[in-house]
């Protein structure tokens, strides 16, 4: 059994597949490259990422989740944590990163003078230290990544925000998931008409339904058209208003069905 991650090794999606057990990881250099794996049989499933607290919806994992046979079969909520390493202890002027890390940690660099240098990913940087041995580079990445790589870790948690989570789902080839949990995601498209999309929350709320999340978005091939997705929970009355949901559609796809991960505890 294989499952795909995000490469390269000791990313985020890296460290989200191996704290949920899948210790069978192979690295894939695009999100694209995962789901064409998953749906082709190259691999028994692939661990993508579908949303950020801070910069919110990875917008090709939801493209493709609607467009290729593949099918939801977990969810998964990692703390983004970043920290500054280096190879020594020397004084730091440079600091490499993917350019989501570098943004997502942007008042800490301001706040220590640092130059920046974007890298492809975290590991990337990583990589770029030891290769150039340059004095007063440094990286930002994960401390998992940094001890792993025997860095020395300057300072931690430096992150503009502590609450910084990622959602990953956990696909395969539609046909070989087992539905299971409480919580279901669908996609579906609507005609451009009044109230066409209120009618489906409608049939939601009539049941008792909690949707935990809207979103949407553009098809490609039609502009100002789009894809929406909702995702909710599961108690009881699901088939029914799935039912009359799809009547409602132009067209519709149930995304998955599997557990409630633990998420982030929401301030009140």
């Amino acid at each position: 059994m294989s499952t795909g991650y995000l490469g390269p090794k000791m990313s985020y999606s890296f460290l989200a597949t191996s704290k949920m057990g899948y210790n069978d990881g192979v690295p894939f250099k695009t999100i694209f490259d995962l789901f064409d794996a998953v749906e082709k049989g190259g691999i028994d499933r692939a661990v993508v990422p579908v949303e950020n607290s801070l910069e919110g919806q990875v917008g090709q994992t939801l493209d493709l989740l609607f467009s290729k046979d593949v099918s939801i079969i977990e969810e998964y909520y990692l703390r983004v944590v970043h920290c500054i390493a280096a190879t020594d202890n020397a004084d730091v002027k440079i600091v490499h990163s993917h350019p989501q890390a570098l943004m997502q940690c942007s008042n800490y660099i301001e706040k220590h003078g640092y130059a920046v240098i974007e890298e492809t990913s975290t590991t990337a940087g990583i990589e770029k230290l030891f290769n150039e041995q340059n004095k007063g580079h440094a990286v930002i990445c994960s401390e998992e990544a940094a001890s792993a790589c025997k860095l020395t870790i300057l300072d931690r948690d430096i992150g503009n925000e502590h609450d910084n989570f990622t959602r990953f789902f956990v696909i395969t080839k539609k046909g070989l998931a087992k539905p299971q949990g409480d919580k279901i995601s669908i996609a579906f498209t609507l005609l451009n008409k009044p109230g066409s999309l209120a009618s489906i929350v409608d049939v939601l709320a009539k049941y008792g339904i909690d949707m935990t999340k809207i979103e949407s978005r553009p098809i490609k091939f039609n502009p100002f058209s789009y894809i929406f997705y909702i995702d909710f929970i599961d108690n009881g009355f699901s088939k029914q208003a799935m039912d009359e949901i799809s009547q409602k559609t132009v067209s519709l796809k149930i995304l998955g069905k599997y557990r409630k991960a633990i998420g982030p505890v929401m301030k009140q």
